[in-house]
C-alpha cells in the first residue's frame, strides 16, 4: 500500500457516518440520565432543605420545571431529526451531550445556590423568644 492510498483511507476513517439509531440510543440514554440527576439532585435539596413543602424547595420547582422542559425539548427536536434518516459523523456525536450539561450545570448550580442561600439565612437569623428562654435555662442550670 502506497502512501496516497493510506491518507486516504485515514480520512475516510476519520469521516465515518453514524446511523439514526446509535444517535437515537444516545439520545434517550442521555434523556434517561437527566431525569435521574433531576432526581438525585432534587431529593437532596428536599433533604437539605427540610422537606418538599418549605419555601425554600417551594422555590427550586420553578428552576426543575425549565430544566426538565429544556431537557425533553431537545430530545424532541434530535430524535425529529434522526427519525428522519440523519446521519451525523463520529466527531458531532459528541457535541449532542452539550445541551444536556448545560441543562444540568444550570439546575445544580441553582440547587447549590439555594442551599447557600438558606444556610446563610439560618446563621444570621436571631434566635426566637422560646429559643433564648432555652439558653437562659441552659446557663442557669435549668431552673
Amino acid at each position: 500500500m502506497d502512501q496516497l492510498e493510506q491518507i486516504i483511507n485515514a480520512d475516510t476513517a476519520a469521516v465515518r457516518m453514524i446511523g439514526g439509531n446509535l444517535a437515537l440510543l444516545e439520545i434517550a440514554v442521555y434523556w434517561l440520565l437527566s431525569i435521574g440527576l433531576f432526581a438525585l439532585m432534587d431529593s437532596y435539596a428536599a433533604k437539605k432543605l427540610g422537606g418538599k413543602h418549605t419555601a425554600g424547595y417551594m422555590s427550586l420547582r420553578r428552576r426543575k420545571f425549565i430544566s426538565m422542559s429544556a431537557v425533553s425539548g431537545v430530545s424532541v427536536l434530535a430524535i425529529g431529526f434522526f427519525m428522519r434518516g440523519i446521519e451525523v459523523a463520529a466527531t458531532t456525536m459528541t457535541f449532542l451531550g452539550v445541551p444536556y450539561l448545560a441543562v444540568w450545570l444550570f439546575y445544580l448550580v441553582s440547587v447549590l445556590r439555594r442551599l447557600r442561600a438558606e444556610r446563610e439565612a439560618k446563621k444570621a437569623k436571631k434566635p426566637v423568644e422560646s429559643e433564648k428562654k432555652q439558653v437562659i435555662r441552659i446557663k442557669t442550670g435549668g431552673q
